[in-house]
Formats: C-alpha cells, sequence, structure tokens
C-alpha cells in the first residue's frame, strides 16, 4: 500500500476518531462536546428521517439514499477482504462529510474570531473539508450527493455550534 492509497483509503476512514482526538488534545472540551452529538445527530438524520422517508427510491438532484451498489468496506477499519456494506448501513447524509465540515467551519470560526492571519490553519481546515468528502465518494461508500448534504448539514451544525458556544457556555457556567 502507498502514501496516497493509505491516506484516500484508511485516513478518511478514522477521520471522525482523529478530529475527536484532536478536539481533546487542543483542551476544547465544547468542540469534543459537539462533534460526539454530531455523530448522535448523524445517526438521527440517517435512520429516523432519511432512510424511513427515501429508502431505496432514487430521486432527482438528491439521488439514493442508500449506500452505491457494491459499496464495499464501510466501517472504521479495512478488513482487507472487500466485504461488502451491512444491508442496515444507509448512506444518507454522509457522516463522515458532516463530521469534516462541522469541524472544519467550527475552526474556521474560530480562527477569525482569534483574528488569527496565518494562512496555512485556513488551508489545512479546507483542505480536509473537501478531502474527506471526496475520499468517501473515491471509496465508492458514498455518492456525490450523500456527501454534499452531509458536507452542508456539517457546515450547518458547525455554525449553530459555534455561534451558540458563549450561550451554552453562560447556562453551563453561572
Amino acid at each position: 500500500m502507498d502514501l496516497i492509497e493509505f491516506f484516500v483509503q484508511d485516513f478518511s476512514r478514522f477521520y471522525p476518531a482523529a478530529i475527536l482526538v484532536f478536539s481533546l488534545l487542543s483542551g476544547d472540551l465544547y468542540l469534543f462536546i459537539v462533534l460526539l452529538i454530531g455523530e448522535q445527530l448523524n445517526h438521527i438524520f440517517k435512520y429516523q428521517i432519511t432512510k424511513p422517508i427515501m429508502g431505496n427510491k432514487k430521486y432527482p438532484i438528491i439521488g439514493i439514499g442508500k449506500r452505491p451498489d457494491g459499496a464495499v468496506d464501510c466501517g472504521l477499519y479495512r478488513t482487507g477482504d472487500k466485504k461488502k456494506c451491512p444491508t442496515t448501513s444507509y448512506g444518507m447524509p454522509s457522516g463522515h462529510s458532516q463530521s469534516a465540515l462541522l469541524f472544519s467551519t467550527y475552526n474556521i470560526l474560530n480562527l477569525i474570531k482569534n483574528n488569527n492571519k496565518n494562512p496555512l490553519l485556513y488551508c489545512i481546515n479546507v483542505f480536509f473539508a473537501l478531502f474527506i468528502p471526496w475520499s468517501r465518494v473515491n471509496a465508492k461508500v458514498h455518492t456525490v450527493q450523500q456527501t454534499i448534504i452531509g458536507g452542508a448539514l456539517g457546515i450547518g451544525l458547525g455554525y449553530f455550534f459555534f455561534d451558540m458556544k458563549p450561550k451554552i457556555l453562560k447556562l453551563i457556567i453561572k
């Protein structure tokens, strides 16, 4: 396995876990909690909202809700035997894309708020915001539409939780 294959196939697979660890190591407990909430919201979006509404039907523009035909190895770890994704696994919206865009949106807003002028930090966040959704489509575990909708949810959640941070912390720390 070469470096590019590792980055595309394996790094993107464990990205949600990596950003959780990063948020803890950076000391941003609020971001850690927000990412955990985001994961739970993704589960609700997938299994309580989109799966009952979309099922296995194909819709114009938004595409299909189920994973692409032949999607293999959708879990956190690559098994190497090219097992198909379990039939219980649903694709709409992409959780990886949602996590990546939530994380990047929150971080970019935080950089702006702190008047950080380091372009490298912005570039790193934008890179992962684009790379993770692309890698999920490239690995054939999500459709383009699933990653776009997951990403849009991530941007909305990132903005919402960033905006709500002072209000939430004020409620907690009285």
